[in-house]
């Protein structure tokens, strides 16, 4: 008998610590879940201020997501072959869809611009209207 009572000593305190980690756990993935709504809604904020800051002079689209710049890379020696690994971050202080023309130095989505030019620098440079 005596090792009866130790027994349910001990499955309480297993029950206990099953508790404890399931708890953890739980808390873990909730702690997750925030992290990564918080992300989404600063992302979309960082695209909403992006829209209202950047968009084509010549139609008025406006920018739908930030320039892709290098953020450094590592050199990966892992394989058969070695080789470099770039890494890619958000640059939020510059539109993805939209260029800069070389001449107005204006914004201009793709519609509007080719190598380098807005469609209004091209009619000017080659003296012949162009339809917008």
């Amino acid at each position: 008998m005596p090792s009866d009572w130790k027994k349910t000593i001990e499955n309480w305190l297993e029950r206990q610590k099953l508790e404890k980690e399931a708890v953890a756990e739980q808390d873990k993935i909730t702690r997750e879940e925030n992290i990564k709504a918080q992300e989404k809604v600063s992302r979309e904020a960082k695209l909403k201020v992006l829209a209202e800051t950047f968009s084509c002079f010549i139609c008025g689209k406006k920018s739908a997501y930030p320039k892709m710049v290098s953020a450094g890379g590592y050199l990966d020696t892992g394989g058969l072959n070695d080789h470099y690994v770039d890494r890619w971050a958000d640059d939020w202080s510059q539109p993805g869809d939209l260029e800069k023309c070389e001449d107005c130095h204006r914004l201009a989505c793709h519609d509007h611009y080719k190598d380098g030019r807005c469609i209004k620098c091209w009619s000017i440079k080659i003296n012949q209207p162009l339809s917008l």
